[in-house]
Formats: C-alpha cells, structure tokens, sequence
C-alpha cells in the first residue's frame, strides 16, 4: 500500500516538468507528500504527521540539502540520533510516520 502510494506521489510530482522528482530535496518531497496525502487523513492524524515533517523532519533535511535520489537509510539514522542527542521532540515522531519516511526511500 505505501509502495502504491508512493508511485502515485512520484507520477504527481513528475508532471512538474521544473522539478524533476530525482532533483527535488528530501524536505519538499515530503512537504508536498504531506498535502497530497491530506485528503486520506484524519485530521488529527494529518495534524500529527504535519508537525512531525515541518517541525522535525523538512528543517533537518533542508539544511542537509539531501537531494531525494540521494537519499539514505544512513541518512535516517542520522537524522534519529541528531534528533535524541538534540532532545528534540523525537517522541513525538511515531512509529507509524518513521516507517512511512523509511519506505518513501525504499
């Protein structure tokens, strides 16, 4: 399902023929996941992930300026242990968001 969901993102993105989506950064990639997917959520489920990727996830990738065909798992575990070491609020990233951003770079 994440699999299917993920191809449907890619085919979205790739109509933007300014943005290819093996160019575009890791952080737009899920800011833009996170409005395509919106409609499918709860709210407060949406209101989870969306704090989750702008408040934790988009500015560290951004800053790293990880390139979505570039990126990781390696990069995952760093963002996790930056995150623990930070006492960010690495908590609040459920389990359930962690693996949707682990398989969206599968």
């Amino acid at each position: 399902m994440l699999y299917e969901m993920r191809k449907d993102q890619e085919a979205m993105l790739a109509g933007n023929p300014k943005v290819p989506v093996s160019d575009m950064l890791f952080a737009d990639f899920m800011e833009v996941w996170l409005e395509v997917v919106k409609p499918e959520l709860k709210l407060t489920t949406y209101g989870g992930y969306q704090l989750n990727v702008k408040s934790a996830i988009a500015p560290y990738f951004r800053e790293k300026g990880i390139l979505l065909r570039d990126l990781t798992a390696d990069d995952f575990e760093d963002f996790s242990q930056r995150s623990l070491n930070d006492l960010m609020v690495f908590a609040e990233l459920d389990t359930t968001t962690f693996a949707i951003v682990a398989l969206l770079c599968y």
